[in-house]
Parts: structure tokens; sequence; C-alpha cells
């Protein structure tokens, strides 16, 4: 293979690594602000304090953010 064709496939190659790896993990940060705001809208116990904590937690893990259930609330990742 020619260094000419290594470098055309070398994207498409990373991009697929990208996204192969990036399975089960955390959510975009408009994906958590939007999901972190229907949480705050359902729980008198989601403050400023909680809702930057639910934001970082949804982009580090997504569907496995877990609420703690303390007040205020705090989120973590389930490897916490």
């Amino acid at each position: 293979m020619s260094k000419r064709t290594l470098f055309a496939i070398a994207p498409v190659f990373l991009a697929l690594l990208g996204v192969l790896g990036g399975c089960g993990e955390g959510v975009s940060t408009q994906e958590a602000v939007a999901r972190c705001k229907i949480e705050q809208m359902n729980s008198p116990t989601v403050v400023e304090e909680s809702f930057q904590s639910c934001v970082a937690c949804q982009e580090q893990c997504g569907n496995s953010c877990q609420a703690q259930g303390k007040t205020p609330e705090e989120y973590a990742c389930p490897d916490e």
C-alpha cells in the first residue's frame, strides 16, 4: 500500500475508533444540560450546585449517571 493510500484511509480509521471507543459513555454538553433541566424541574432538591454535578455526571457516563438521594442532590457514575 502506498503512503498516499494510507493517508487517505487514516481519517476513516480514526473516526471508526472514536465511534467504537465512545459506546456506552457520556453525552454531549447540550444533551447533558437538557437532561438535567428535566431533573431540576422534577425535583426540588436539584439546586444550582446539583445541576452542575448532574451535567458533569451526564457528560462522563450518560445513562449510567445516578442520583445519590441527598439534599441537595448529588450525581455520580456507578464506578465512583
